[in-house]
């Protein structure tokens, strides 16, 4: 189904732009007007060519562009680079669909010109400078459960075909844009499991590019619409992740009808007459190896687990369904648990649907998934298979998905789901299920800064202790520890934590400070710098301009907010006080000020 970014008009109040250094062709004497940008903006006419050189002819631009996004400005000049508008509209969507750093930035700008030249833009962000440094902590998470997807020994087709299919089975296309400017959004996509084609392409293009595989994207103005473009051995294709995205949404589904195609397939495609036209981007696709690949009429997605791939298949023949494993390699399949469960018509059963609507998923080891009747677990290892839940006889209809959020199984129970798709209707806690007990890893930034996800698990599984740092003014974050008062780290990024039961982790602190200081010669001058150490020892060491350390003859030394401070004691070294009694300045203050002579 097509699916199309709106196009959202913003007002402004007109007021009086600063005086700038303007070309001497070009007045700015006087107000320049304000407009908007859209994909509609686009010019749909450029080759990708004249695309690549419209980049490379304003290369300059682009990265101020990236350093005034980043330091996310209000309004950014770009009155000095001579842009017209059609150029800018090309380096607006080069720069927001191709950095993910810039999670909470939209697709749309507001923009001011003079004589046909760009003047300045006014970014559109969905978070307040204090929310998206807090959100940097939890967007990276979101990014590290990603990027799991890829771990072991698999092709870079086989990470693409895992990350297309898990974004497609476990986010949902935002047809009403009903979160507002966050759908466009990589953090909004993440975080609400629902935006738009650019949010998809913006967290599809970060995951591989980590991976180190190279991904662009692909703009269409004319259709309003952005999909992937990757490269393997050399070659490159087309990938539209948001029309696998089965829309009505089934939950737990995804089609692979435009995954790894070539020009001329996605200018012609038989799905729904889902052609894609006029877009922009710097490659061309030629290669057709992936058209009607193994995976192409499917809509299960693939799941790998242990090195073995799954997915669920109908078989219109025998009037059956069922988990199968595949081999990436032959595309030989073996079945491993085939039910006469077919999605009938509820209310004609002499009628079923050629489809399979089997979400599948993994969780502790086991391959979570349904027919129409029940909900399944199967366990590589064992050959074990539970029945998790069943149906029969319900009147509420056949379950047409499923998949897992954590530790909860999510699935979708209607009669009809010919109009409104199948949307979630019930949930199972697996933890009991499997003989878990629920408990959570809660991250405490222990009194810094930073938005973390506490992330529901149960008891025996392992955790990875996240890579995200927290913040804290004059402070520096050492790692994590299970106690709020502990001075040195228990944990570290990476680290693997088997979870016993509901566990809080602290962020550990060392306090530095920020020194002024009074001197009694002018003859030379002195920089300082001072740390806390793991004993809770302040050091403040003095140097003169060639980076000595100064020998110091009498000294006293006081706390901006506390007055009751006394002269330090104990061991001296020249040109270092060494304070053991700490807590009177803890928290630390914006400058400790020291007098001392020569």
């Amino acid at each position: 189904m097509r699916k199309h970014i709106p196009i959202l008009l913003c007002i402004f109040a007109l007021f009086s732009f600063p005086t700038m250094a303007a070309p001497a062709d070009i007045d700015f004497s006087d107000k320049p007007a304000l407009q908007t940008l859209s994909y509609a903006d686009l010019p749909n006419n450029l080759t990708p060519e004249e695309h690549a050189n419209i980049l490379e002819t304003y290369q300059d631009a682009i990265e101020y562009m990236y350093v005034e996004l980043e330091n996310r400005a209000e309004e950014i000049y770009l009155d000095e680079y001579y842009i017209p508008i059609d150029d800018f509209s090309a380096l607006f969507y080069t720069v927001v669909n191709r950095d993910a750093h810039l999670f909470d930035m939209t697709d749309f700008c507001s923009y001011a010109t003079m004589d046909g030249y760009i003047f300045s833009f006014y970014p559109t962000y969905t978070m307040t400078n204090e929310e998206y440094e807090n959100n940097k902590t939890l967007y990276n998470m979101y990014i590290e459960e990603l990027l799991h997807l890829g771990d072991g020994d698999l092709s870079d087709v086989e990470k693409i075909l895992h990350l297309h299919d898990f974004m497609a089975s476990h986010y949902f296309y935002d047809t009403e844009y009903s979160t507002g400017n966050a759908a466009s959004t990589a953090f909004g996509l993440m975080h609400n499991k629902t935006g738009v084609c650019r949010a998809y392409c913006v967290v599809f293009e970060e995951i591989l590019l980590r991976w180190g595989i190279p991904c662009i994207t692909a703009i269409s103005p004319d259709m309003m619409h952005a999909w992937n473009m990757v490269e393997l051995d050399g070659k490159w294709y087309h990938i539209d992740l948001t029309w696998d995205d089965a829309t009505p949404d089934f939950i737990g589904q995804t089609y692979h009808h435009f995954l790894l195609l070539d020009d001329t397939t996605m200018q012609s495609s038989a799905y729904n007459q889902d052609i894609h036209y006029n877009w922009l981007a710097d490659n061309k696709a030629t290669d057709n190896t992936y058209v009607n690949y193994f995976w192409d009429d499917n809509r299960s997605p693939f799941r790998n687990i242990g090195g073995v791939w799954y997915h669920l298949e109908l078989d219109t023949n025998n009037y059956t369904t069922g988990l199968f494993a595949i081999d990436f390699k032959t595309h030989e399949k073996t079945p491993i648990h085939v039910t006469k469960n077919i999605w009938f018509n509820w209310t004609d059963s002499n009628r079923y649907y050629i489809s399979t609507f089997g979400g599948i998923d993994t969780y502790d080891g086991w391959v979570i998934f349904n027919d129409a009747l029940c909900l399944y677990a199967y366990h590589p290892e064992t050959k074990e298979i539970k029945t998790l839940l069943d149906v029969t006889g319900s009147d509420k209809g056949y379950i047409y998905g499923s998949y897992i959020d954590d530790h909860v199984l999510y699935y979708g129970q209607v009669k009809d789901p010919a109009e409104k798709g199948c949307p979630v209707t019930g949930k199972i806690d697996l933890c009991p299920l499997f003989q878990n007990t629920h408990c959570e890893l809660i991250y405490n930034a222990n009194g810094g800064h930073g938005n973390f996800h506490t992330i529901p698990t149960c008891v025996t599984y392992t955790v990875e202790v996240t890579t995200s740092k927290p913040t804290l003014a004059y402070h520096e974050f050492l790692g994590w520890a299970k106690t709020p008062t502990a001075t040195k780290p228990e944990f570290f990024a990476g680290d693997k934590i088997i979870m016993e039961g509901n566990l809080t982790l602290y962020a550990v602190w060392r306090s530095y400070w920020n020194i002024s200081y009074k001197e009694s010669s002018k003859n030379f001058s002195v920089t300082a710098e001072s740390f806390e150490n793991n004993a809770g020892q302040l050091f403040i060491l003095f140097y003169d301009d060639k980076g000595r350390l100064i020998s110091i003859t009498r000294e006293g030394i006081t706390s901006k907010k506390t007055k009751s401070v006394k002269k330090p004691t104990g061991a001296r070294a020249a040109g270092a006080f060494v304070w053991s009694d700490v807590a009177k300045l803890i928290p630390a203050s914006d400058a400790i000020y020291a007098n001392f002579t020569y």
